[in-house]
């Protein structure tokens, strides 16, 4: 019988997800097609099986649950990671016209006023003056005084 482990041997899954920001199209595909070639794999195992002694169906159903497990949580890995990066680019649009601090290359404080919002490789960027500032990197925000 084939365990979970050989199972990514032979698909190189790994179970974790992906840090490109790809689209859920493409991750839904590449979920689909890790279900067949486990689906062939485990067809290939029952065809070739020796009729004296047959596989274990409680462990075959112990496996295709778990699959089903992996597959799942790989879904709501990618769900959390999504709702986190729409929350702080909701966050972000609050720091438009505001006056930020972060710091550059050097260690030095520099401050500028946020005028573009960009979002790209699953981060969230601030357009300060001419540059790009990772959200993450801000250190204070001033407002102004009414």
């Amino acid at each position: 019988m084939i365990s979970i482990d050989d199972y990514r041997k032979y698909t190189g899954s790994t179970g974790g997800t992906s840090s490109t920001g790809s689209s859920s199209s493409s991750s839904g595909t590449k979920s689909t097609d890790t279900n067949e070639q486990f689906m062939s794999l485990l067809l290939a195992q029952l065809t070739n099986q020796n009729p004296l002694d047959p596989m274990d169906d409680t462990e075959m159903v112990n496996q295709m649950v778990q699959l089903n497990s992996l597959t799942e949580l790989q879904k709501i890995s990618k769900a959390i990671t999504n709702m986190s990066l729409t929350n702080q680019f909701a966050s972000a649009t609050n720091l438009l016209d505001k006056t930020v601090t972060y710091l550059n290359d050097d260690d030095e404080k520099v401050s500028g006023i946020v005028s573009g919002i960009t979002m790209a490789n699953s981060k969230v960027y601030l357009t300060v003056g001419d540059k790009k500032v990772e959200f993450s990197e801000i250190t204070s925000v001033e407002t102004e005084e009414a």
